[in-house]
């Protein structure tokens, strides 16, 4: 059974993005105990972090051809939570996939880095 969701790592990310990279470490370790042994949120078992860089992240959103939002609009935003996915990234012991390959690349990356699938 595979279960998707983006609850803890998106806070990761987004808030992340507002801090020092000092910081954000300090910030992990406070959501990681606050969401998973205080609250008591399942952990994943597995975290599959697909990297893309902010330039092709803009681009793809500019192409959907929609009103964009407050975040959507701000490159430096999504530049800043490129830096602090890759951190939480590393920090959180997650999977990163490059997703700036064809998608059936980025099929086969999943299967050979990721054992549990």
């Amino acid at each position: 059974m595979i279960v998707t969701d983006r609850y803890t790592s998106s806070n990761a990310i987004h808030q992340g993005a507002k801090l020092s990279p000092e910081e954000r470490v300090e910030y992990f370790a406070w959501l990681e105990d606050y969401e998973f042994r205080r609250i008591g949120l399942p952990q994943a078992d597995v975290t599959l972090y697909f990297r893309i860089s902010a330039e092709i992240s803009a681009e793809r959103i500019s192409a959907r051809g929609r009103e964009k939002d407050i975040h959507e609009r701000d490159t430096d935003y999504l530049k800043r939570c490129a830096q602090s996915a890759d951190a939480a990234a590393e920090y959180f012991g997650w999977y990163v996939i490059d997703a700036s390959k064809k998608e059936d690349q980025i099929f086969q990356e999943v299967i050979q880095r990721c054992p549990i699938l």
